[in-house]
């Protein structure tokens, strides 16, 4: 308990540390300004997931397996989220287009840069769901599902059966 409110702390601290800024230091763009916004609106809840007391109850090897297992699809999920963004901010159509949010479109192109093609422990380019699999497999958590879903992914998207995945049929 005692370390989970440590960590907790220091994350706030860095957290605290990254947001505060310089009176010298000009604010480039109202995007700027709502993500600031953003960040004070969701601060509270953001600490209740800090101090979540899901990290006393992963304290065993079975317990971070079974985590692992389920949380896999959310970090699959973030990068369906992140995607989205990035082609709602940026220009992803054959014919480019500047953005009309330059800021946005910077940031959500960093966050996919990062999710994307991080650089493993080996220096290869690795998303970051290959590598929360390997690190599955490090632990011996299961992978078949996670796996199964990809390729299934994978497979309807080679054949074309995915193109209406996320939309709403009209009947």
């Amino acid at each position: 308990m005692a370390r989970r409110a440590r960590t907790s702390r220091l994350i706030l601290q860095s957290s605290n540390r990254l947001t505060s800024r310089s009176d010298s230091v000009l604010k480039v763009s109202d995007a700027e300004d709502a993500f600031d916004e953003l960040r004070r609106a969701v601060d509270s809840a953001r600490r209740s997931l800090i101090e979540h007391p899901i990290y006393d109850a992963i304290d065993t090897l079975p317990h971070l397996q079974i985590f692992m297992a389920t949380h896999v699809y959310a970090v699959w999920d973030f990068m369906c989220l992140a995607k989205r963004l990035q082609r709602d901010l940026t220009s992803m159509e054959p014919l480019w287009r500047p953005p009309s949010k330059p800021a946005l479109a910077r940031f959500i192109n960093g966050v996919i840069h990062g999710e994307e093609s991080d650089l493993g422990h080996d220096g290869e380019a690795i998303s970051h769901c290959q590598l929360y699999i390997a690190a599955m497999e490090e632990i011996k958590a299961p992978t078949e599902s996670i796996r199964r879903f990809l390729n299934l992914i994978h497979e309807g998207a080679k054949s074309g059966t995915s193109e209406g995945y996320g939309r709403r049929s009209a009947a």
